[in-house]
């Protein structure tokens, strides 16, 4: 399995990596199961605005440094919410795959189910979960595992939450990814229960991997740069504007 997964993030896309040298910022060294491996690349497809890359600005950005340990998080489940009676029933669902990424450790870690609770602890021990509709939907699905109230015993930034706030909307993390970055998923959660059923962890693995990575940019550079955009239902580019302090 150590080989499997190293040989995964030896798979993220090199574009990404690219877009990261462009922006002037720190890449990541992955840590995957207890192994620390090269850098996360793929080839997964990814479309990439290099003109706005070359054209952004880069005097108002506000820098991400922090002593905080931030961890990015995000899982998969192992069934819909039709297999389980509705989405009232999260907990029913069952993590497939977990994923963190640590700024204290500045490392991936890829959790199966059955080391859930490591998960779990990981996040009891950060300063401050970060992620993008968690407490209303990845916070459900661990709490199946456990009995601990994760929404008031985590402190969590949920960027929805956040985003709806200020915008009075709900776009998806897709949306405002593709908007703000052109950086798009590779895939979606229906993807990760098919694969599941087919027994293909490594894909959903390498999805959710992506997926912290997605939410990972979009934090720093709401947090850098003090605004995200969206593409409203008229498929116009809208701005929202944002104060996200750390600290």
């Amino acid at each position: 399995m150590g080989q499997q997964l190293a040989f995964l993030v030896s798979r993220v896309d090199a574009r990404l990596c690219f877009f990261l040298a462009s922006c002037h910022r720190a890449w990541d060294a992955p840590y995957i199961a207890g192994i620390t491996v090269m850098e996360f690349l793929s080839d997964c497809t990814l479309e990439l605005s290099l003109i706005q890359l070359k054209t952004q600005g880069l005097s108002n950005l506000r820098p991400v440094t922090t002593i905080m340990n931030i961890v990015y998080f995000d899982l998969e489940t192992q069934k819909t919410a039709n297999d389980v009676g509705g989405w009232d029933k999260k907990r029913d669902m069952g993590m497939s795959i977990g994923v963190t990424y640590s700024t204290e450790l500045d490392e991936y870690r890829i959790y199966p189910e059955k080391r859930v609770d490591d998960l779990v602890q990981q996040l009891l021990r950060a300063d401050l979960v970060v992620g993008f509709n968690i407490i209303n939907f990845d916070y459900e699905v661990l709490m199946g595992y456990t009995i601990l109230d994760l929404p008031h015993q985590l402190r969590t930034f949920d960027m929805l939450v956040e985003v709806e706030k200020m915008a009075r909307i709900k776009p998806k993390l897709d949306n405002i990814a593709l908007t703000t970055l052109g950086v798009g998923k590779t895939a979606g959660g229906v993807d990760a229960i098919k694969w599941w059923r087919e027994k293909q962890v490594m894909d959903i693995a390498e999805y959710c991997c992506f997926d912290v990575k997605v939410t990972k940019l979009v934090h720093e550079h709401g947090v850098g740069y003090r605004e995200l955009f969206y593409t409203d239902k008229f498929n116009r580019k809208q701005r929202i504007e944002i104060d996200w302090c750390i600290g």
